[in-house]
């Protein structure tokens, strides 16, 4: 795992979680929820990103990490997908659009559900510019991940 990777998964952590709901399952979500999440140019191979059981991992050479528990997909439409974990009484919302007939999901955004003010950042010891951190952080690590068959090993 890289220093970008390591910083995802901690900012990720943070987040607890919302449930899962099938019956909002779009063929959108069906295709990113079936699908091993790998970095553009790594031919379907190495580590990856997968949702599994409810949970939103990362999965590496050296093992299987949960890096959002029971996360609630979204489709927004027009082929947008959000990720939605649940942090006390805020959510963190993570946003990707699908392009090239659904098989690369590009980061778009990250959010918080109701946005959050300087003072309440203040209260949750978070830097006023979370947000922008956060996004710079995921768009280093995963600004594009190609969507790959199952290959079994989560």
């Amino acid at each position: 795992m890289n220093a970008h990777t390591g910083i995802l998964v901690l900012v990720l952590f943070a987040a607890a979680s919302v449930g899962c709901s099938s019956e909002t399952e779009s063929p959108d979500i069906v295709r990113f929820a079936s699908s091993e999440l790998h970095a553009l140019g790594s031919s379907c191979s190495g580590d990856y990103l997968a949702v599994d059981k409810g949970d939103f991992i990362l999965v590496e050479k050296s093992g299987t990490s949960v890096l959002q528990k029971d996360i609630k997909l979204s489709d927004l439409g027009s082929h947008r997908l959000a990720i939605a974990t649940r942090h006390g009484s805020i959510d963190l919302v993570t946003t990707f659009t699908l392009k090239h007939d659904n098989t690369v999901a590009v980061f778009e955004d990250v959010n918080f559900v109701p946005q959050l003010t300087p003072e309440q950042l203040d209260e949750l010891k978070l830097p006023r510019d979370f947000k922008a951190k956060m996004t710079r952080i995921f768009k280093d690590a995963f600004p594009t991940l190609v969507l790959c068959p199952l290959s079994g090993a989560t």
